[in-house]
């Protein structure tokens, strides 16, 4: 069906474990024989904050890919699967900093649609079938990306097959509501005459008891797992054995104990191996659900290592583990059998052998890494977590186990950092709270996480948990007596924190401070974020655009140097907006754009940027369809990532375009349906108000564009703020409402007049010039039409001036001024 239908389906497993999820899969896969392309990712149980483990498994199993392959392979390997997509190079980029092995920030659209991409491409060929196993544990993050897969994919035969707990309908709710290729089947317990069958088909004739059949099926409720292992206990006790290839009980009279629950019959089962084996599989258990054998022989005692194959083999033919795929060159891997084995192999280990394991694991994994051991941060800090855990549970902490708990935090802050840095707040959330929890309180190195714990905090919505944090990060570094890490607290607090127009003073003089601080310790992220703040008030309080470009500059600079790409991609819609709204003539802004462009040209989140104020720049020298061209370029970016409410927005830039090619109708279509588009997902967008109400205004439609200019005119606080107010002057004065319109249009010109916002400034002031013309003002007009003309000149704009110098020449026909 999926490969007639050339479109993506969600199907999705839910049930109890054991209940045969992965049994029904794996039965799956094997039925489609190879006709289908299968890629595999699975939730860790204790991934919290490891958001794209399964994105990365699946990507390998793509393009062919194995651990620590060095970035430029990666990339080169996921670009020969792509088949020439005309964005390969900028879907490899995006995917090799997902999958971890380059740094990188982007919104998490960006990663969405690279991961479409990839199996759009893959799938317009042959089916693709990709597996999730265990969503149930899966980050928010990952969940959205498979929502935005099956919503968004087209064009391809893809299957996304995912195995959940019922408990994840608590936390998704609504997940695969409303999809139209979406199935949900709860596996429900096996009846007792299909665990009977069960019996049957796995002994086939035998002459098992049927007490003790009755017994299992009893206990089992319905769970196959538990059947399977009860069988496999009897088999390991000799109870029953393989004759002439059936299996017989070895007594007539069998008698055997039933464990009530599928936990005791694991612990039962495990119980019954031999001292070597129930070693092995405790330790590989400290690994996880996949383990390679390296890992194990560092987990295990020394004399061990001549048995280890042995042993390994031993617990497969037990069906405990399996082999499993390597990605690791010269390492075999295993997986264990069941989530729950896992389980019960690792509950059966003591503490303090747990916390020394761990720690050897994490040993182990950051020399098997190498140069490469920051790809794997992550699951490197949950081991040394435990391991610090475990040994507190225990009691008497020492200063070696205190040092465990400062390479834990290291780790999972980097991961954090890089969580952060892509967008990923949740994550970065969890990351950096238990990188800060493991540390004491009055720790420099807990203090210098706080600014960003407390930012992710408040770009996820939770600005109540992040006032402590901001609190305790100030508080901190002021006992500490330390300036650079005061610094960062109170630079970033302001760049979140900035409210008000009166606290604009505190917050300079506290970033000026920063800046020599920072650079007296040489730190270039510090210098980035405090750059960042000043462009901030720049133009958010002081309406200067030109300051905040020129404060951005510094900004990517030092974000650059520092490696800091969170910063670093921050700067670039803070410099679309300011080139385009700014003095920067439209050339050299034309020429900073491109410069930018060329150099960012995998990165398609900056793209949308540059090619955003080239747009708007090239319309100013009239060059349209280039304009249109690059209009259209930015707002794909949307499309395709699936940001529906950005993707209506910038239907602006269509319409300031047209503005500026003279055809307002036109204009007036783009931002109706910009308008429109918001207005459906529930926003009213002042910004769209504005525009829109200008493009009637030019029709002369004078009461169809009051409603529009009257939403736009109460944004005191944006600059769209007095653009609405110039074009509702203009309606009052043709509806004769002359002397309200001199009021609005006199407030509309004073708001701007103190900016260097150049075509805003020079907008209003030919709306007031309207007006003052109706109002039978023609020198007040004719002024304000020079004042005008002088700013669309300033910025470089060759279109607007010559209409100007028109109705200039008509109020004054013998002064000509220009």
């Amino acid at each position: 069906g999926v490969a007639a239908d050339n479109a993506c389906h969600l199907f999705t497993i839910l049930g109890t474990a054991g209940v045969g999820k992965s049994r029904l899969v794996e039965e799956f896969v094997k039925d489609l024989g190879g006709r289908a392309e299968v890629l595999r990712g699975r939730c860790l149980s204790y991934g919290q904050g490891i958001t794209f483990w399964p994105v990365a498994e699946i990507v390998k199993g793509a393009a062919g890919l194995q651990d620590f392959d060095e970035s430029e392979a990666v990339e080169r390997k996921i670009v020969d699967r792509l088949a020439g997509d005309e964005y390969a190079s900028a879907i490899a980029n995006r995917l090799a900093q997902v999958i971890g092995v380059t740094s990188g920030s982007a919104p998490p659209e960006e990663a969405q649609w690279a991961v479409r991409r990839l199996l759009e491409i893959l799938g317009a060929g042959n089916p693709v079938v990709v597996v999730f196993d265990d969503i149930h544990w899966a980050e928010p993050a990952l969940l959205d990306l498979i929502d935005h897969v099956a919503d968004s994919a087209r064009d391809a035969s893809i299957v996304l097959l995912c195995t959940a707990r019922p408990e994840f309908l608590d936390t998704r709710a609504g997940w695969a509501g409303g999809k139209m290729n979406a199935t949900s089947i709860l596996l429900e317990p096996l009846s007792d005459a299909q665990s009977e069958s069960l019996i049957s088909n796995l002994l086939g004739a035998t002459d098992l008891a049927e007490d003790v059949r009755a017994r299992i099926v009893h206990a089992a409720e319905g769970n196959p797992l538990f059947v399977e292992q009860m069988l496999a206990m009897l088999i390991d006790d000799g109870l029953v054995r393989s004759v002439d290839g059936q299996w017989v009980a070895t007594s007539d009279r069998l008698e055997v104990s039933v464990p009530p629950t599928i936990a005791a019959l694991l612990s039962a089962r495990l119980d019954r191996l031999d001292s070597e084996e129930r070693d092995v599989i405790g330790r590989a258990s400290v690994v996880g659900k996949v383990f390679y054998r390296g890992a194990l022989l560092e987990l295990s005692a020394e004399s061990m290592g001549v048995r280890i194959d042995a042993l390994l083999q031993a617990l497969v033919r037990k069906d405990l583990i399996r082999p499993d795929r390597s990605t690791l060159p010269g390492e075999d891997a295993f997986r264990f059998r069941h989530i729950l084995v896992l389980e019960s192999a690792y509950g059966a280990l003591p503490k303090d052998l747990r916390a020394t394991l761990h720690e050897r694991c994490a040993d182990w994994l950051e020399r098997a890494a190498g140069d490469h051991a920051e790809e794997q941060g992550e699951i490197i800090g949950y081991h040394l977590e435990q391991a610090f855990r475990y040994r507190q549970e225990l009691g008497a902490v020492t200063d070696e186990h205190r040092a465990i708990a400062h390479r834990a935090a290291a780790r999972l802050s980097s991961g954090g950092i890089r969580s952060f840095a892509r967008s990923d707040f949740p994550s970065a959330i969890n990351l950096l709270s238990r990188a800060t929890a493991l540390l004491p309180g009055d720790d420099p190195a807990r203090i210098a996480l706080l600014p960003d714990l407390a930012s992710a905090l408040e770009v996820a919505g939770r600005g109540g948990e992040a006032d402590p944090v901001w609190a305790e990060a100030v508080d901190g570094a002021r006992t500490l007596s330390d300036d650079r890490l005061l610094a960062h607290a109170l630079v970033m607090r302001w760049r979140w924190r900035l409210a008000h127009a009166e606290e604009v003073e505190e917050a300079s003089r506290d970033a000026d401070w920063a800046m020599g601080i920072f650079e007296a310790a040489g730190d270039d992220r510090g210098l980035a974020r405090a750059w960042l703040l000043r462009g901030h008030i720049a133009w958010q309080w002081k309406r200067q655009a030109a300051g905040e470009e020129e404060a951005v500059e510094h900004a990517l600079e030092f974000a650059r140097r520092a490696g800091d790409a969170y910063e670093e991609y921050g700067c670039f819609g803070a410099l679309a907006r300011t080139v385009v709204r700014g003095p920067t003539p439209a050339q050299a802004g034309i020429d900073r754009c491109t410069e930018l462009l060329l150099r960012y040209n995998d990165q398609r989140a900056i793209e949308a940027h540059m090619c955003h104020a080239l747009a708007h720049l090239h319309a100013r020298l009239g060059a349209f369809e280039q304009a249109r061209a690059f209009a259209t370029r930015c707002r794909a970016f949307y499309r395709d990532t699936g940001q529906e409410g950005e993707f209506a927005f910038w239907g602006e830039i269509h319409g300031d375009i047209e503005m500026l090619a003279g055809d307002p109708a036109a204009a007036e279509r783009f931002l109706r349906e910009g308008y429109e588009g918001l207005d459906a997902l529930g926003e009213r967008n002042a910004a769209l108000a504005a525009l829109l109400a200008r493009s009637i205004c030019m029709q002369e439609r004078w009461d169809d564009a009051e409603p529009y200019a009257t939403l736009a005119a109460s944004e005191a606080g944006s600059v769209f703020g007095p653009m609405g107010k110039g074009s509702l002057a203009r309606v009052r004065a043709h509806q004769g409402r002359v002397d309200e319109a001199e009021v609005l249009a006199r407030e509309a010109v004073a708001l701007l007049e103190g900016t260097d916002f150049l075509t805003d400034r020079a907008d209003v002031l030919t709306d007031a010039a309207d007006v003052f013309v109706v109002a039978g003002r023609a020198d007040e007009a004719a002024d304000a039409l020079a004042l005008a003309l002088t700013l669309y000149e300033q910025k470089g704009d060759i279109v607007t001036p010559p209409r100007i110098q028109a109705m200039l020449d008509g109020i004054r026909p013998t002064e000509g001024v220009h």
